[in-house]
Formats: C-alpha cells, structure tokens, sequence
C-alpha cells in the first residue's frame, strides 16, 4: 500500500508498508537508497517517520559555527581550518 499502512495477507502474516519516492524525484533516485538524514518527525503510535536531508545539513553547519566560531567573525574557512590543524598539532605534541 502506497499510504504506508500495514495490510495482512490471507495467511495471516503482516507485510510491511510499501514505499514510494517524493513526486518531483527529489535527490533521491531509487528505493533502498542510503543517505544521511535527520528525522524530523517521528510518530510510533502512527506508525509514520518523516526525515529531511536538508534540516541534517542545518544542524551541521550550526554545530559547525558554534564549535569553530561565529560565520560573521570576519574569519575566512581558512583561517577557521588553519587554527584547527594547529590545535590538533599542538594536542598531538603533548
């Protein structure tokens, strides 16, 4: 069932929901795709889950910016991924 409700067969086994891609196409190409996403939604009494690609790269740039600094700082990728580099150096050092 394409609206991803569970059907019984005759026999009494239940199978589970069928899935079927975003109109649109979307990123996604086939069923039994990997990727990386974060669930946005998540429903067990419904039996639903929603998951948005878009809002995990949300999330990791935010996680970036407050780990590495502030996007308006002024400082350029480099200078963030310099100041890594050395840092990790540093600790390696030790």
């Amino acid at each position: 069932m394409a609206d991803g409700t569970m059907s019984s067969s005759p026999g009494g086994a239940t199978t589970a929901p069928a899935l079927a891609l975003p109109k649109g196409g979307g990123a996604l190409r086939s069923i039994g795709e990997k990727f990386d996403a974060k669930v946005t939604v998540f429903d067990p009494k419904a039996r639903k889950m929603n998951v948005s690609i878009k809002a995990l790269e949300i999330s990791d740039e935010k996680e970036a910016v407050a780990q590495y600094g502030s996007s308006d700082s002024g400082a350029s990728l480099g200078d963030i991924l310099v100041a890594a580099l050395k840092k990790k150096d540093a600790e390696g050092k030790e």
